[in-house]
């Protein structure tokens, strides 16, 4: 950093160039990646898969620090959109900042983007999370213990979480030069899958696969949805928190099938 404004201009000459398309948006006004921050982003991945080659089931969503913090938000939010996410060095939800006292209008404002609050929409997406056990930074190791915590009471969700004996900078750490993305590419996303699970505060991230929230009881808390496509074609929802919802028949795993 001593040294950053006399390089700042440098030309660089890439080490390693993956067989991906990679791209970084930066999230234009994100706050937490709400609004503007998180439709940048998925801006940019529909105009990357509108103009070019991309495998839809492998698609991966990544973040270090304050992108961390996006992965976790956006990567749970929008859960069936990626294969894989790999959240690093972030924290699971700015809630765990606060250390409570908000108000109420407040604290259900920011659970609708809490990666923490929204972990059980990632039960059909490798989600990855790695973090420095010697992480001095506001992005402290027990906001992601609690993570963890949380993953392991729910049914059918894995945790996938490594820890560096390092700080907070562990982004070489996990791509490792680019050989992460000899890993990334035995994960795919299946795009129909048996169960579907929906956690949700809001309307622009109501869908998961084949189930979409239309309706919340009270907006913002946030209401689930559990569906599931038996062998025999029958269709099990449980809901809660939630009026209204809709199944996309065209995705759904047992097709004409299905009752």
């Amino acid at each position: 950093w001593l040294t950053y404004d006399e390089h700042v201009y440098d030309e660089y000459t890439p080490r390693w160039t993956p067989d991906w398309i990679v791209v970084a948006p930066t999230g234009f006004g994100q706050i937490m990646w709400r609004w503007m921050g998180e439709q940048d982003v998925l801006d940019v991945l529909d105009d990357v898969e509108r103009h070019y080659h991309v495998d839809e089931n492998q698609v991966v969503l990544g973040g270090l620090s304050n992108g961390g913090v996006g992965a976790y938000a956006i990567g749970t939010r929008h859960a069936w959109r990626f294969a894989t996410v790999q959240a690093m060095a972030g924290a699971p939800s700015w809630l765990q900042y606060t250390g409570g006292g908000l108000r109420e209008v407040t604290t259900n404002e920011v659970r609708r983007y809490s990666g923490l609050h929204l972990a059980e929409n990632v039960v059909n997406t490798t989600f990855r999370y790695y973090h420095g056990r010697e992480d001095g930074g506001p992005m402290r190791p027990s906001y992601v213990e609690a993570y963890t915590r949380a993953l392991s009471r729910l049914e059918g969700v894995t945790a996938h979480e490594t820890w560096f004996d390092a700080g907070h900078d562990i982004l070489y750490r996990v791509h490792r030069h680019g050989r992460v993305y000899t890993s990334l590419a035995d994960t795919h996303r299946d795009p129909r899958p048996r169960e579907v699970r929906v956690m949700s505060g809001d309307y622009r991230a109501a869908r998961q696969h084949w189930v979409s929230i239309e309706r919340l009881e009270v907006f913002p808390e946030l209401g689930r949805v559990r569906a599931v496509v038996g062998e025999d074609g029958n269709v099990t929802i449980e809901s809660n928190g939630v009026t209204s919802l809709s199944l996309d028949i065209a995705t759904m795993p047992a097709g004409e099938t299905t009752r």
